[in-house]
Formats: structure tokens, sequence, C-alpha cells
């Protein structure tokens, strides 16, 4: 008897477009005028080096060198917002805090664990990561396949010392994106890991009866060909957000008795333009067919069989499907919910393609908008042509379409809730770790960065909008972070050359400013920025030298 992996597709139960709120939109908006003034900065040294892990010559996939380049190496606590903590070269956890009271001022690092060091000089191992899951534990994983749970005490004393609870060992090395407690003995953490082709994403369910005894109640893996650019759990870990430029899949042990038979479906054949999609499928005579359609799936039975059936790759307006019979030949037709799109196939199962046929007037329409590039004579009139001041490289976005999902934790397998499509929007950063929610994210339109924020019923909401900033990211071109506080009060990036640009008074729904203000504080270039923490009063940026701490009292 053999035990195989199967990956099947998540079902969908809903979905649906991103909504822009548009009253979150200025128009008037012109951009950012530079602030002379001085902000405080206060600097300290680091003399016991960072814990920094380089790809080695195996992972050379787009997917394998961006899971360390983009490595935040300081790890901030949501219930401590005037602490940070960093990894030195020993393994040993470190915490830096700035006292309340001004002027703005840095303790001395104090050390709170050591991580075991059998796994330090591990070939191929990932960064560490630290994810603090309530107000006296913390989530860690080592880079090198180990993961531990933490008890750490009260955190606002300098003389509280973590301590090791519970360790589980990984299939491969990986990193913690996120850990919640809910409840008195539970942890739930988000573990991701890659390889040269595919992300995988595990959700780990850890329950203890006293606090100190650990067991690993329940693991389920997600996987796919796509990069990750966003998970979180939600406060009561019953549902985790993902955003991915594909929908990632369930990994199942499947008794090979057990595995599912596809049936073979019906042959047919299907035609789009702009508005609409028809589809054609040859029905056996005498036999009546019976169309079930929603918004996101078709179904076509006759007695007794199911001739076709899944889910379609975009949404169409349900009540406006029509089906005729003709000579056992069955054409139905909908109308494209996002009109002007074209579908790359009509289903989202790749065994349910079907032959596509060119709509005729499409292809004319289409040469004709063309023709120009092949005429022997010069088309001197109608073109608009641009200066370069008027097309830049910065404005060509990645054309990467991205969608947000929904899962249900709560059964026995990963089942996707909601998805909502994104577009081809630019992905441009997400804010820090939130105690009311699951953080925020923040993606292009236009030349704005628009912040999204996930509902009580697990959907996404347009919450506010960042005017410029995807411009401003988009022209950044030695960009290493972008950023903002939980409270979206200012946003940032910081680039190779040791800048950091600030950004304020661009925030809507706020006060509408034709003009918002910009920051520019250089810090020494030939340190390595390594991580940054935003919060309200501060901001703390990691090189591997030192820690600047900006403050932003006064600005």
């Amino acid at each position: 008897m053999t035990t195989y992996y199967f990956p099947y597709t998540v079902n969908m139960s809903v979905s649906a477009d991103f909504v822009i709120n548009r009253n979150y939109l200025d128009t008037q908006f012109e951009g950012y005028k530079l602030n002379a003034t001085s902000l405080p900065i206060c600097t300290k040294n680091i003399l016991d080096g960072i814990d920094i892990v380089y790809p080695t010559d195996d992972q050379y996939s787009f997917i394998q060198q961006r899971e360390y380049s983009i490595h935040d190496h300081i790890h901030c606590d949501p219930w401590d917002s005037l602490s940070v903590y960093y990894v030195n070269s020993e393994w040993k956890i470190k915490c830096f805090t700035v006292p309340s009271k001004e002027p703005i001022n840095v303790e001395e690092p104090f050390e709170v664990w050591e991580i075991p060091n059998s796994k330090q000089r591990l070939v191929g191992r990932s960064n560490v990561t630290i994810c603090f899951a309530s107000n006296d534990l913390v989530a860690l994983s080592d880079g090198g396949g180990t993961i531990f749970i933490l008890s750490t005490g009260d955190r606002h004393q300098r003389s509280s010392k973590w301590k090791s609870l519970h360790f589980e060992e990984m299939e491969k090395p990986g990193r913690i994106v996120d850990a919640k407690s809910p409840n008195l003995g539970e942890v739930h953490m988000l573990f991701a890991y890659v390889d040269s082709k595919q992300t995988y994403l595990s959700h780990l369910h850890l329950k203890s009866s006293d606090g100190e005894q650990w067991k690993l109640e329940r693991k389920r893996v997600i996987y796919g060909k796509s990069i990750l650019d966003y998970a979180a759990l939600a406060l009561d870990c019953s549902v985790m957000y993902i955003v991915s430029q594909e929908e990632l899949k369930s990994q199942e042990l499947i008794d090979e008795e057990k595995k599912p038979v596809i049936e073979n479906v019906k042959s047919f054949e299907w035609q789009q333009n702009y508005e609409e999609v028809k589809l054609w499928l040859d029905v056996e005579c005498n036999k009546q067919p019976t169309i079930k359609v929603s918004a996101s799936e078709l179904t076509v039975t006759v007695p007794e069989k199911t001739l076709l059936k899944g889910q379609l790759y975009r949404p169409i307006e349900e009540g406006l499907t029509v089906w005729t019979l003709t000579n056992s030949k069955l054409e139905i037709v909908m109308s494209k919910r996002d009109e002007g799109t074209m579908w790359p196939k009509i289903f989202e199962v790749s065994d349910l393609h079907g032959k596509e046929i060119s709509d005729p007037d499409l292809v004319a329409e289409i040469h004709s908008k063309l023709a120009h590039l092949t005429s022997e004579r010069e088309d001197v009139g109608g073109a608009t042509v641009l200066n370069s001041g008027q097309l830049e490289e910065c404005d060509i976005n990645d054309g990467d379409r991205r969608a947000f999902f929904a899962y249900d934790l709560s059964s026995a397998t990963i089942n996707s809730i909601h998805k909502v499509e994104l577009g081809s929007g630019q992905w441009l950063m997400h804010g820090p770790r939130s105690l009311k929610g699951p953080p925020r994210f923040c993606i292009r339109s236009d030349v704005d960065g628009i912040v999204c924020e996930v509902t009580k019923e697990h959907k996404l909401s347009h919450t506010a909008t960042i005017c410029a900033f995807g411009f401003i990211q988009a022209s950044k071109s030695s960009r290493i972070f972008s950023f903002f506080p939980a409270d979206i009060s200012y946003a940032g990036v910081v680039d190779a050359g040791g800048r950091i640009f600030l950004y304020k008074g661009g925030l809507r729904p706020g006060p509408k400013t034709s003009w918002g203000t910009q920051y520019v504080l250089s810090l020494a270039d030939e340190e390595r920025m390594l991580g940054i923490h935003a919060s309200s009063h501060h901001i703390f940026l990691l090189s591997n030298h030192q820690l600047h701490v900006i403050g932003l009292s006064h600005s």
C-alpha cells in the first residue's frame, strides 16, 4: 500500500473584487515639500555583531533569494513599543530599550536568552525569527528547522530571563511569519519555508494543560508556486490570511486506495470578448440539460450525469446568464463582472481548459489598433508623444496579479472562505503587528499607496490612502525597506545609502492639504541597513554595527 502527497485545489466559497473608497483619494494633492528641520537621533554601537545568513550557491532561485533579502533583523514587541530585540553573532538575543522620558536616549542592551547553537553553522539555514505570541510567550525559529516556545516573564523588567518550554523539529529550515496565543495554554503559529520552486506555509496548533508541558495538536500545510507577500492570523486564530499571486493548495497524505478519480469531462469550446464569455457544449440527444450558475461557478448536468462543473476564472453577473439548446448543441452566454478584462482560461482547474476560439470582431479591432506598427508609411497624425519627464521607468508596475485569501482553520482541512482580487497593483509594504488585529498592508493604485485592513468579517477594507507613496517607492531604485507605524501617522523609505525619507501630511482620510512634508536623514553610508521598526514616537533602524533611534515627538 503506497502513501503519497496529493495536492488539491481549495474550494472557494466567496470571491470578490477589491473596492477602493473614492472618498479616501485626493486628486488635488501636489506632493511633499522638504523640511530642513533636524530630528533627534541617538546611536548605539553594537560591538558583538549581528547574526546574518546569506543564501548559498544552491539557493539561486528568485523565490529563495527573496526570503533572505526581505528579512528584518529587528524584532519588535507589540506589548512594548519602547523595546526592540536583535540576535548577535553568538546567537544571544539582546534587547534595546528607550526610556519614555526626553531627551531621547538608548540604554545598554541586555541579554534575555541564548539560542542552542547546534545549528548555527548549518549550511542553507534561514535567519532567526522571533514572534511575540502574548505578553509572556514568544515563538522562535532558529532558522535551522527547530522552533521554540519560550516563556519570557515580565518583559518590562530588565532582570527577566527567557526560558524554553517546548521545541519542535520542522521538515526544512524556515521562518515564523506570525504567532498568537488566543487562550491560556494555547499557541498558533505560521511557519514558512521555500525551495527552488515553491513556497510552503504551515499552520501549527500547540496546547498545554499546565503551561509547562506542550504538545503539537495539529499541523497543516498549504503550498504553491507563488511568492508569499503577507501571512497573518486572526486574533482568535480561527482564520488565516495571506496575500499571494496564486492560490496556495493543501497538502494531505492520502491512501493510494482512496485516490480520487477525476471524472471524464465533456469537451467544450469557448470564446470571449471584453464584455462576455460564450461556451458551447454537445449534449446527448433527447436529454434536457440543467444549468446551475453562480457568480463563481458553472455546472451543467443531464439526468444521472454531470457534463461540466468548475469554478470560473473570474466572477460573472449570474443574473444576466442565458443559454440556448439547438440540435443538441448547448450555448451558454455569461456576462463578465469586470468588463474590459481578458481571461487566460475559463475555469480555475487546469483539467477544464477547453478549446478557445478567437472572436473575429475582437481580432479585427486589435488588428486595426496595431496596423500603424506594420505600415510602410509613417503615421504623422493623432499619436501623443511623451517626453522623458512624462514617461519614467518608475511608473511601470510589476504586472503580477495578487489576491487576498482567508482560510478557515477550525476544520480538519484548510478551506478558503473568502477571496479578494487585488489586481496588478504593486506590493508596497505591510505594517507592524498590532494587538487590535492582523497587520495592515499597502498596495499601489495609480501613484498612491492604498492601505488595506482585514475586517472582523474576514474581508478586506480600504482603510486609508498614503498620497503619492506608490510613485515615491517606485522612484527609489536603491530602496531596502518601506515602512509605516500602526497608526499610519507617517510613511517612509530606507535606501542602501543609509538615508531615511519620511513623509507626513499625505494621509487620507485626514486634513486635506495640497502639500505634505518630507524629512531626509542621512546616516553612515558605509553601514548596511538590516532592519527597521516604526512606532508613533520612534523609528528604530538597525545596521551591521549600530542601532539608530530617531525621535518623532517634535516633528
